[in-house]
């Protein structure tokens, strides 16, 4: 101390004092932890020494620290903490800059606590509330006032899906679903397409079956066979390429439909064939918007 060392002078009486308890080495440290600047602490220690010098009888060191305490008063700091509408289940802790962390007691909130001069987090947590902190600074001989808050409550998780996410309506389904019969509707009319064409080169070359481009009975009922396979070829041909280009039209509209809020519309395909001497094919497409 003499020295202008506080901090390892608290050090040396600190383990003065855990040997051997005395009210003279309570009242040193007192008076290097006031040198330090850390007063709520040098408070404490003489109430302390005040305590066990009376219980040794040593009233010189008692006198000495109720003159100390005297003195030191006027220097304090305090720090007062409340809370607006404290609710069950409520604590508050408070912490130093040089991590120290004390919590405070129900009965010491709205009362102005003597702390030693530091920066303080003040936080607030409760069971189902958000938790709520201030970080402010107390110096020395300071008042400082910190309120805390109603605590929010604790709101559910988000499970909402972000917003803007374009979802296949029935527009998109029926128009996969037609461009796909489509594809296989012109895979099939273009394999019939080959087989017709390989069949007539057959039967045009095979001289008994049309010998000079007359066909006798037998190549008559082969090129028949042709003609229906060059019938489900055109059939298929064009039911496939009309389904494409509806399933494209349904598959572009879902797209381009520019209210996605709406009940999603419906839409159902269907094939159209009017057979007789001038036979017709297409596709229809039904549904609500």
């Amino acid at each position: 101390m003499e020295n202008g060392k506080p901090k390892e002078a608290c050090e040396k009486f600190d383990a003065s004092n855990k040997v051997e308890a005395s009210a003279g080495t309570l009242l040193n440290m007192g008076r290097c932890l006031e040198a330090q600047g850390k007063t709520a602490s040098a408070l404490a220690m003489y109430k302390d020494t005040i305590t066990l010098g009376k219980a040794q009888n040593k009233s010189r060191h008692v006198e000495a620290a109720e003159q100390f305490i005297t003195d030191l008063e006027p220097r304090l700091s305090r720090l007062t903490i409340d809370a607006i509408d404290p609710v069950d289940g409520l604590s508050i802790v408070r912490t130093d800059a040089e991590g120290t962390s004390v919590s405070l007691a129900e009965n010491e909130r709205g009362v102005g606590v003597a702390v030693d001069p530091s920066t303080y987090t003040v936080e607030a947590t409760a069971p189902g509330h958000d938790k709520w902190s201030k970080t402010v600074d107390v110096d020395k001989a300071a008042a400082v006032t910190v309120t805390v808050p109603s605590l929010a409550k604790r709101g559910k998780p988000d499970t909402h899906e972000p917003p803007n996410h374009w979802k296949p309506d029935a527009f998109f389904i029926a128009g996969t679903a037609t461009a796909g019969v489509g594809i296989v509707g012109i895979a099939v009319g273009a394999a019939f397409g080959a087989m017709t064409l390989s069949d007539v080169d057959t039967a045009t070359s095979n001289r008994k079956l049309c010998p000079r481009y007359a066909c006798t009975p037998l190549g008559q009922s082969w090129m028949d066979d042709v003609t229906n396979e060059a019938t489900v070829s055109t059939v298929t041909l064009t039911l496939g390429i009309a389904a494409a280009a509806a399933g494209g039209t349904l598959v572009a509209w879902s797209f381009l439909h520019p209210d996605k809020s709406k009940p999603a519309p419906t839409a159902v395909v269907m094939p159209i064939i009017a057979p007789g001497p001038a036979p017709f094919f297409g596709l229809a497409v039904r549904g609500e918007m």
